[in-house]
């Protein structure tokens, strides 16, 4: 299920969501941890690619969503902002109205020539 806690951290072995709600970085075997801030589908630019890794949205709309491919991490572009936000999603393309998209959080791929430390996760 998509979960709602905001921010995720990033460790060596991918992902993790803090479900104990602490501000607290999670950290890896050797030590180190980083901070990946998240950002509402809404405030992305057109073209760009995302993670999905958050929501807060209402259990009945969240499993319209889940119906329509918006999964766990599911990988999502931006095809066009404003109103209907339209993304792709896979191989499919969904509309969805902006008060939707203000409330699903990405974690923004990171450009091709950027590492994945800290700056972004790598789609």
């Amino acid at each position: 299920m998509i979960q709602s806690a905001v921010p995720f951290n990033v460790d060596a072995t991918g992902l993790n969501v803090d479900a104990g709600g602490s501000n607290e970085p999670q950290t890896s075997a050797s030590g180190s941890a980083s901070r990946v801030e998240t950002t509402a589908l809404s405030q992305l630019p057109t073209g760009a690619e995302a993670t999905l890794v958050g929501d807060q949205l209402a259990a009945d709309d969240r499993q319209i969503l889940r119906a329509m491919g918006l999964t766990d991490h599911a990988p999502v572009r931006v095809c066009r902002q404003g109103e209907p936000c339209i993304i792709q999603v896979r191989t499919t393309r969904v509309g969805l109205s902006r008060a939707i998209a203000d409330l699903l959080q990405t974690i923004p791929c990171a450009p091709p020539n950027e590492t994945a430390a800290g700056v972004a996760a790598a789609c």
